[in-house]
C-alpha cells in the first residue's frame, strides 16, 4: 500500500515534503517454550 504525500509545516512558514511511505507488516513468532525446556536450555547456557 502506498500512501498520498504527505507535507510537514512548521512554524516560521517552513515546510517541507516527507519521503515516500509504505506500510509494513511483521509477524513475530508466537510459539514458546515450555517450563522445563527453558530450565533445561538456561542450565546448558550456565554450565561451564
Amino acid at each position: 500500500m502506498y500512501f498520498e504525500k504527505v507535507s510537514i509545516h512548521l512554524q516560521g512558514d517552513l515546510s517541507f515534503p516527507l519521503p515516500p511511505l509504505h506500510r509494513v507488516l511483521q509477524e513475530f513468532d508466537h510459539s514458546h517454550l515450555s517450563a522445563p525446556e527453558i530450565e533445561a536450555s538456561t542450565r546448558d547456557a550456565l554450565s561451564f
